[in-house]
């Protein structure tokens, strides 16, 4: 994991957070979704969360998924995010580990207060990630392709998409992205919430 990845600290972050809502992390990873193992993983460091659990994260918690990204909460009606700015979130691989992202991805927005649309720039690894479970979230996704090929896949349907193409969808049908071809594939994902 990169330095500038750990000195977000998004475990401790999740952790205070959590501990503020008064929360075990038995209750927390039900709220999620997520096994009390991976939630603890992701606190102590060990892994990092994907999009999907991260915004699950987020909103149990009651902080929009920037919350994890920076250092203070910053309130401008106008954020400008520059490429060098960008924090990239990968999962470097780790002996005898088998579990971890599959995609390295990017927050597009940190700052703007309660952003309703969470856009992320996504890098899909090429590769057989059968195994991975599909994911889901509250509200509605929004995916374009910047370069390569995918292949957006839920347990009803599959589609292939390439440069250009791009997929809107309900997130919370079980979905995941596989990338395809030689190179990995570079893609806009954008996010909404569906209002309480």
């Amino acid at each position: 994991m990169s330095d500038e990845i750990q000195g977000l600290k998004i475990g401790d972050k999740l952790r205070e957070r959590r501990e503020a809502h008064g929360l075990t992390t038995i209750q927390l990873a039900k709220r999620c979704d997520l096994s009390e193992a991976r939630l603890m993983a992701i606190e102590e460091g060990f892994a990092m969360p994907t999009i999907s659990t991260l915004l699950r994260i987020a909103r149990e918690l009651g902080v929009g998924v920037g919350f994890f990204f920076q250092d203070e909460e910053v309130k401008k009606p106008v954020e400008v995010i520059r490429t060098e700015d960008r924090i990239k979130v990968a999962q470097e691989k780790k002996e005898g580990v088998t579990e971890g992202l599959y995609y390295n991805y990017e927050a597009l927005t940190i700052t703007f207060p309660k952003a309703t649309m969470k856009p992320f720039f996504v890098e899909v690894k090429t590769g057989d990630h059968s195994h991975i479970e599909p994911a889901s979230h509250k509200g509605q996704e929004f995916n374009y392709v910047l370069e390569g090929d995918v292949e957006w896949r839920s347990d009803t349907e599959s589609h292939r998409l390439t440069a250009g193409d791009a997929i809107y969808y309900n997130s919370e049908i079980p979905h995941k992205i596989i990338g395809l071809g030689d190179k990995n594939a570079k893609v806009l994902a954008v996010v909404c919430d569906e209002p309480e």
